[in-house]
């Protein structure tokens, strides 16, 4: 096993090893194959606790915290990495109902922890593949005092249950955050993206397509505090990172021309309009992922017959 040990208040150490966990009941499913910590000094800490080595071991608590702390300290990294590695520490303390006492920050080296700490927080600000949400279910206070809560549920991990018009709608939302960097176009993505329970975002009536108003459910999130919905922008493009993993050939050349097209994926949805995935409605309520499937094989035949030519 590979080991680092770093000293953190003389003659305290730290080994960091590998853990997996081979039971897992609820609470330590973020657990599953993470790195164990041991915190030790003689006669005052001995305790081991497990330590993420990827965006989807982070708990919801953490990613929380991570997008807390750089909405805080945008420019200073070290701060973040700082103060998130003794957050880290404490919260799956916490949540493993380890006791490592109040005082156990006194013990540590700060010289030592920078080095060996800081270096398993790397993957943060490395590519993000976040795939969970930190909030499945969100509740926001009424309106006005005494009305009872808004409660808003969440897609499951990534983004294969989304059906393309609810994808469409979110993108436009994502792109105009790029383009203007203001909370409330998180708060409108986050509105198509988390409904009230059992609230398809596309629905057929009486024959008729009906989607679903997330304009109205947007002052809601308008509601939230800024590091909540900065937490749902980072679990977006931790998922939106998988698109071009999973398709390659559709997104093919993206970035190329080094400006922002709002409007990439409605040109997608245009394009596969036709005989056989029907009329731009008619996409809009196709599976992501099955049409990014058929996309990617019509693309993939298309390049082989520009080769042969």
């Amino acid at each position: 096993m590979l080991t680092y040990l770093f000293i953190l208040g003389k003659p305290a150490v730290i080994t960091v090893g590998f853990l997996f966990v081979l039971f897992a009941p609820k609470r330590y499913k973020y657990f599953r194959g993470v790195i164990s910590i041991n915190l030790h000094q003689p006669l005052k800490l001995d305790v081991t606790i497990s330590f993420p080595e990827k965006w989807d071991e982070l708990l919801p608590s953490e990613i929380l915290e991570i997008s807390k702390l750089q909405l805080l300290y945008p420019t200073d990294i070290g701060q973040q990495k700082a103060m998130l590695l003794v957050y880290m520490l404490k919260e799956r303390a916490r949540v493993q109902k380890i006791k490592i006492g109040r005082n156990w920050t006194d013990l540590l080296d700060t010289e030592q922890a920078v080095l060996d700490g800081f270096p398993l927080l790397e993957f943060i600000y490395g590519e993000n593949n976040l795939m969970h949400t930190a909030e499945d279910v969100i509740r926001i206070p009424g309106i006005l005092p005494g009305f009872t809560k808004a409660v808003f549920y969440g897609p499951k991990e990534g983004f294969q249950h989304l059906v393309c018009g609810e994808y469409e709608d979110a993108e436009t939302h994502f792109n105009l955050f790029y383009e203007d960097p203001d909370g409330k176009h998180l708060a409108a993505l986050a509105a198509v993206l988390w409904r009230p329970k059992n609230t398809p975002y596309i629905s057929l009536k009486k024959g008729k397509m009906e989607t679903y108003d997330a304009k109205k459910a947007a002052h809601f999130f308008e509601k939230l505090e800024p590091w909540r919905l900065y937490a749902i922008f980072m679990w977006y493009c931790g998922c939106r990172n998988q698109m071009p993993k999973l398709f390659p050939t559709v997104h093919e050349g993206d970035g190329n021309s080094g400006k922002l097209d709002i409007m990439a994926f409605t040109k997608c949805i245009h394009a596969g309009a036709g005989p056989k995935n029907g009329s731009r409605n008619d996409i809009r309520m196709m599976k992501l992922f099955e049409f990014f499937f058929d996309m990617e094989q019509e693309a993939v035949k298309a390049k082989e017959m520009t080769i042969d030519n």
